[in-house]
């Protein structure tokens, strides 16, 4: 609108402007000293000092009877802003400031609260209107001089710290000027952009362009050549908002990028996968120069401050990747923009949602601030809040509930849920990163009380009792233990790992479907749901959570059960194959509690379940459901392997319970199918039993799904004896014998006599069986007392059930040194050896030992004692000692035919390993026959002890082991020596 009702007292605003350059030095826009301001007075700055003010987002400031200030940008921004900004102030009159403060306050409601009204004041005329409106006022209206969006009317580009829209300046004549002033509220389109339009009278020179061309010619000459980097990035086609990404020059220095290329290359893309923007016009041309710690933003949404985004690279904010501008390059993660009717910016310098002012107003509930820097309120808003913000301290994760599959008929996502355990806080200022993505808590102030309990999760809790947020967590069930989890404080960046061991397990599925939550104490420990406490709603339903609500347990409580069966091999059945395995205890039908185990073969694995009221038998299972039940719970796939594996029943910390009863720390050898001579087509389960026996195989069973199973997982157990010779540790080495030989007892078996024994001593028990049923218990168990023999003699277990006639011995413990290998009938006769390993933790003097056939005894030297002078030669370039006689623990040594020469020896020869031989000829040095049994003596306090046997002689269980012409027998792994199988045989290689 003209205003030529106001062109009064041109002469008098010129004298002002002049005055106002003399202003108040302490001020950025001095004000008119003197005499009331009577008309309108405008002031550009440009390049000038910045101030520190107190925190104001009103676009006025009142100077009194110096006028009344109108700001082109809301305070605290104009007071920081060292780049272009305006202000026009007002003569002062009694409906001035009440005006403008109303006229302000509409104009940024989403829905005004009053029909706004206009203003006129001396040499002034205000108005509300939509941008359509303007436009149409202005048709065909060529200004004289604008500034607008940081452009001249001529093209002439002045620049900003902060890239959010500032009010407009349009001068229509030499007497006429306007400001438009936007609304903060994001609008749709353009056309319905509003504005509070203030049309003034003005007279003289109002000089912009040399203004801004002088500063940015001393701005270029101190430029440093420089990238900026993305501070900030949003995405979403819901959102208002749309699509932008905001560039950052974190420094204190102007600097003046060279743009020549500027493109994405996504994480995953293929070599030739990096988009180029073809254009860099706007680049060059808007940010030929970057202030410090100043930001753009390249936008999608028209009604946004900033530049338009190339469409192609648009699409790749918020995917995995890498901005490349100048082949400087600035991270773009992952991220997830809109969570549970929220919206989040990925911000690169976060602070506290709350404490992020956002220049844009919408119905967004949104956490981000595109077109300022992040850092920019951050304290000054959190010293407004009569709350702190949270920190990672305060908060600790109680319970996770993993989801319900997605064919459950009762459908219930992820949850975690949270307690304050410090003072009232707000949430806002934390985030949570779940299996790698970031999940903010709040984009809004959410304050927290002490102790208040609240639930992250994938579904809605509206209508319960606690604080609940909804967050899109990945709808992959992770089970067994809480997911991959931090919490972090936005601003500070610090955060906490939510602890949880890679190797202890929660078993909280059965069947496939998760029937508790995980409970997780502030020591960071974890078990299953308990039936108690859990909410009844979800209780009715079978499933055991507690949402909203801190269940305490007890750490050291716990049941110390016995183990009854195990199945970890057998998985053919008949002509199928099916990969069950389980694991099942035994337990009195009135007890319930925690039950802790761990499973260890190359790792040990921790793991605890509850043990329900009723369940005689509780077992934990992995693979399908074929034969067994569907009352067992779940273990992760790969835990129950056909290995060497060690089971034991622990206490709450997972020290295990009674190792030396089989029933409480099974030591698993699949090796015992083998040596019973088993039908592999069945599947047969073992049941531990106490000492001095190992394990029992079932029997058949009555599961009608196949005539090959025989195990009863979950049901009282079908068996029959098996009884084991036992062997205690004899190395800390690791090289530790295990125990190998096994023989079945039938049911009918009842009472039998058995001893241990070696050349100096014996103890005899009875055995004795009570038919308690659905077993047969040894009234006897314990086995054990070895004090009255040597700690480095050879001991033999014997068992006889006259009945039966059935007699067994085996060997119960080898001594410190083992024969384990025999070459007795070489092709070069004379070229005979015995293999013997040290087996404890001590060295062994060999001159103390002897070596005896079925015939005679000889005793043990190294070959350079035997024979000072000579040196040995073997075949295949091998080498060994030949003048020790003394075996560390783990060396072996070759006790050959002392007329012998160029010796064979196996693969698995060291250069540790000792040449020996004997002092005269009689026993090796005088042949072995191929199915000679030998032993080994030592000499102790004048008297002999028997060390090692290889034959079992004398003894109603010997055996011989079976060799052709140069062929030689080495004992297999984690075998004992009880029998000829124990013993694998080779072919000489030439």
């Amino acid at each position: 609108m003209r205003l030529q009702n106001l062109v009064l007292g041109f002469l008098f605003i010129w004298f002002s402007l002049s005055c106002m350059r003399k202003g108040n030095s302490d001020s950025i826009f001095p004000v008119v000293s003197g005499p009331s301001l009577a008309y309108p007075d405008f002031h550009f700055s440009y390049g000038e000092g910045v101030s520190d003010h107190e925190y104001s987002e009103e676009r006025f400031f009142d100077s009194g009877e110096n006028g009344f200030c109108l700001l082109s940008l809301p305070k605290f921004l104009f007071d920081r802003e060292i780049g272009a900004k305006f202000k026009v102030c007002l003569p002062v009159d009694s409906d001035t400031k009440p005006y403008w403060e109303n006229s302000f306050s509409i104009l940024d409601e989403m829905i005004p609260s009053e029909h706004p009204r206009e203003g006129w004041g001396k040499g002034w005329h205000a108005k509300h209107l939509k941008f359509s409106e303007w436009e149409k006022e202005h048709k065909n209206q060529i200004p004289i001089l604008s500034y607008a969006k940081n452009l001249l009317s001529d093209g002439t580009v002045a620049y900003s710290r902060f890239d959010v829209p500032s009010a407009e300046f349009y001068k229509w004549s030499d007497k006429e000027c306007e400001i438009l002033f936007p609304s903060r509220i994001l609008a749709t389109t353009v056309s319905q952009i509003r504005f509070v339009s203030l049309e003034f009278a003005c007279s003289g020179p109002i000089s912009l362009k040399e203004k801004i061309i002088e500063q940015n010619q001393k701005w270029l000459q101190i430029c440093k050549p420089d990238s900026p980097i993305v501070s900030e990035s949003f995405r979403h086609s819901d959102s208002i908002y749309k699509r932008y990404l905001e560039w950052e020059n974190p420094s204190d220095e102007v600097i003046c990028p060279e743009y020549e290329s500027f493109g994405f290359e996504e994480t995953d893309a293929m070599p030739d996968g990096k988009i180029f923007a073809k254009d860099l016009f706007f680049f060059k041309s808007f940010h030929k120069l970057i202030l410090p710690k100043s930001v753009f933003l390249f936008r999608d949404s028209d009604t946004m401050s900033g530049l338009k985004l190339d469409l192609l690279l648009a699409e790749k904010i918020g995917k995995e990747g890498f901005w490349d501008l100048n082949g400087s390059l600035s991270v773009e993660p992952k991220y997830i923009f809109s969570q549970g009717g929220e919206y989040f910016a990925s911000s690169r310098r976060k602070s506290s949602c709350r404490n992020t002012f956002n220049f844009y107003i919408t119905k967004d509930s949104f956490c981000g601030n595109p077109g300022l820097p992040n850092e920019l309120t951050g304290a000054v808003l959190e010293a407004r809040f009569p709350e702190r913000s949270c920190t990672i301290e305060n908060i600790r994760l109680t319970e996770y509930f993993p989801g319900t599959s997605s064919g459950s008929a009762f459908q219930l996502g992820a949850y975690l849920e949270w307690v304050n355990d410090g003072e009232v806080c707000d949430l806002s200022s934390l985030e949570l990163i779940y299996e790698g993505e970031v999940f903010p808590f709040q984009s809004k102030s959410k304050p927290l009380s002490k102790g208040e309990v609240f639930l992250i999760s994938r579904s809605a809790w509206d209508g319960w009792s606690f604080f609940s947020l909804a967050r899109p967590f990945s709808t992959k069930q992770i089970k067994y233990r809480i997911p991959d989890l931090r919490i972090a404080e936005r601003e500070s960046e610090r955060s906490k790992t939510i602890d949880r061991s890679e190797n202890n397990y929660s078993l909280t599925h059965r069947a496939g479907n998760p029937e508790r939550s995980i409970l997780i104490d502030s020591d960071g420990n974890s078990v299953p749901h308990p039936n108690s406490n859990s909410h009844p709603y979800f209780a009715a339903r079978e499933l055991y959570i507690s949402p909203g609500e801190v269940i305490a347990f007890d750490r050291h409580s716990y049941l110390p059960l016995e183990i009854s069966e195990v199945l970890f091999k057998g998985t053919k059945d008949g002509t199928g194959s099916y990969p069950e395995k389980f694991l099942e205890w035994k337990s009195p039908s009135d007890l319930e509690g925690f039950v802790y185990f761990s499973i260890e073969t190359d790792v040990r694995r921790n793991f605890v379940f509850w043990k329900e009221k009723g369940n005689l038998f509780p077992f934990v299972h992995s693979g399908p459901y074929v034969c067994v039940p569907l009352v067992g719970l779940d273990l992760p796939e790969g835990i129950l392997n056909d290995r060497i594996t060690t089971i034991a029943t622990s206490d709450s910390f997972y020290r295990n319970l009674y190792s030396e009863n089989p029933k409480f720390q099974f030591n698993y050898n699949p090796l015992i199918y083998q040596d019973l001579g088993t039908d592999p087509n069945l599947r047969i389960s073992l049941h531990p039993e106490s000492n001095p026996f190992y394990a029992a195989l079932s029997k058949q069973t009555d599961i009608s799904c196949s005539v090959y199973t025989y195990f009863s997982p979950g049901a009282p157990n079908r068996k029959g004896i098996q009884m084991a010779g036992l062997e205690n540790q004899v190395s800390g080495s690791g090289k530790i014998l295990q125990m190998s030989t096994y023989f079945v007892l039938s049911e009918n078996r009842i009472e039998g006599t058995s001893r241990l024994f070696s050349e100096t001593h014996s103890i005899s028990l009875p055995l004795i069986f009570e038919p308690i049923l659905p077993e047969r218990k040894l009234t006897n168990p314990e086995f054990q007392n070895l004090s009255l023999f040597h700690p480095d003699e050879m001991i033999f277990s014997e068992f006889s059930f006259p009945s039966e006639i059935f007699h067994q011995t085996m060997i119960h413990r080898q001594g410190n040194i083992t024969i384990e290998g025999v070459f007795p009938n070489p092709a070069l006769p004379q070229n005979e050896w015995v293999y013997i390993c040290n087996r404890s933790n001590h060295p062994e003097d060999l001159s103390l030992f002897s070596i005896e056939d079925e015939n005679s005894s000889d005793g043990i030297v190294s070959y350079q004692t035997r024979f000072p002078s000579k040196i040995p030669h073997f075949l295949s370039n091998s080498y060994l000692d030949f003048g020790s006689g003394v075996l560390n623990p783990g060396d072996c040594g070759w006790i050959v035919d002392p007329e012998g020469e160029n010796w064979y020896f196996p693969p698995i020869l060291r250069n540790t390993d000792k040449l020996l031989t004997v002092i005269s000829t009689s026993t090796i040095g005088n042949g072995i026959a191929s199915q000679e049994k030998l032993d080994l003596y030592k000499t102790v306090n004048g008297g002999r002890i028997h060390i090692s046997s290889y034959g079992k002689k004398g003894t109603i269980s010997s055996f011989s082991v079976k060799t052709d012409t140069d062929q030689y027998s080495l004992l297999s792994p984690g075998k004992i020596g009880n029998d000829s199988k124990d013993f694998q045989i080779f072919q000489v290689q030439n």
